[in-house]
């Protein structure tokens, strides 16, 4: 019977740390594109160029994780070419529903997310 559940427990727990993961790199996605559309008005008034803000990408970010009580932080990259790009990590935890029979009370899922900081409409895009 103990291996039983534990087979059911396997499935079923595994299953929603799938479920879990899943939505925390769907939380860490949507965090990164909130911060990543964040230009730099003073620079655009002075010369017309649209150029990212880097700290507020980061706020943006945190602001979205912060209105949807998730934990997390976000960073930016420098790429090689001069592009950054905005990284989220989104931490959830995953209670177990069956292994939570046998003492496993949950497990923590992290989830990343990127979105570059553009600098600009170069042209057409395909």
């Amino acid at each position: 019977m103990p291996a039983l559940l534990l087979a059911v427990g396997l499935v079923y727990d595994g299953g929603e740390i799938m479920n879990a993961k899943v939505a925390a790199m769907d939380d860490a996605e949507e965090a990164a594109r909130a911060g990543a559309r964040y230009i730099d008005l003073g620079a655009f008034h002075r010369s017309g160029v649209i150029v990212p803000d880097r700290q507020a990408a980061i706020a943006g970010a945190d602001a979205y994780l912060a209105a949807e009580h998730l934990s997390g932080a976000a960073t930016l990259v420098d790429q090689p070419g001069g592009k950054t790009t905005l990284v989220v990590t989104v931490h959830l935890r995953q209670p177990m529903t069956v292994l939570g029979l046998g003492g496993l009370w949950g497990v923590q899922v992290d989830g990343h997310g990127q979105a570059e900081l553009l600098h600009g409409i170069q042209g057409a895009q395909p």
